[in-house]
């Protein structure tokens, strides 16, 4: 949606999670992952709020991570 010069974006965000694993059987250290999201532009000023999900593991539960994100717009 756009309103003047700001806009408010609903997308997908495809992320590299490096992940460092003590344990005696190694798991990759570099794990793709997708987010959902929403971006607030106004002007060049770019403000990002992404979910993440965390999959649910022999140790841990599965949780959604909330993440924040400032840069500029590049036309």
């Amino acid at each position: 949606m756009s309103f003047k010069q700001r806009k408010i974006i609903f997308g997908m965000l495809p992320s590299l999670r490096f992940k460092e694993d003590n344990s005696k059987i190694k798991n990759s250290f570099i794990i793709p992952i997708l987010g959902i999201g929403f971006t607030y532009c106004y002007k060049k000023f770019a403000m990002q709020v992404p979910l993440y999900y965390e999959p649910k593991t022999a140790v841990n539960n599965g949780r959604w991570i909330v993440g924040i994100g400032v840069g500029m717009k590049l036309n």
